[in-house]
């Protein structure tokens, strides 16, 4: 069973909310242990730390488990794609489709079974099977396309060809 229910009437400002106004962005999951709230959070002045923490004090105890400097260039790592934007526009038939490639072994190297054979194993024409798994695959990679160019605009490492992601040879 899982519940649902809006504490906002009780619980003035949340969490989130407080995180939210002091310009930090929370990085997902959420961990809750023990009576306690556990959340990652970027921030990008000191003083907003301050008074974040200042505000989360005075809804109850607060306790910093790590603080680190991250490098700028590090912050890209930091991206966590919502499950919804990525998978929203799916319809059912092509999620099962997409999730029956991945579990025949379609989409294994070398591939264990083809498209055809996975439609004849569900009972649907192959056309069909290949269309609903092609538009899952298709919205898919659209919706994580912003975050793979993200991640590939980094800067290469030094001593790794940038095309190939190959260790080079010191000349």
């Amino acid at each position: 069973m899982v519940v649902k229910t809006c504490c906002c009437h009780k619980i003035s400002p949340s969490i989130a909310g407080v995180v939210q106004e002091h310009s930090f962005l929370g990085i997902p999951p959420i961990i809750y242990r023990g009576g306690w709230e556990e959340r990652r959070v970027i921030g990008f002045r000191e003083s907003d730390y301050r008074k974040m923490f200042q505000d989360l004090s005075l809804m109850g105890k607060v306790e910093i488990l790590q603080k680190k400097i991250v490098p700028e260039t590090s912050i890209r790592d930091a991206f966590v794609i919502s499950l919804s934007s990525v998978f929203l526009g799916l319809t059912e038939k092509q999620i099962n489709s997409f999730l029956k490639a991945l579990d025949y072994g379609y989409y294994d190297l070398p591939k264990k079974v083809t498209a055809e054979e996975i439609a004849r194993k569900n009972g649907v024409p192959r056309t069909t099977y290949e269309e609903h798994m092609r538009k899952a695959e298709s919205k898919i990679l659209r919706a994580v396309a912003p975050y793979l160019r993200i991640y590939a605009s980094r800067a290469p490492e030094p001593g790794v060809d940038p095309e190939h992601g190959r260790t080079l040879d010191p000349i």
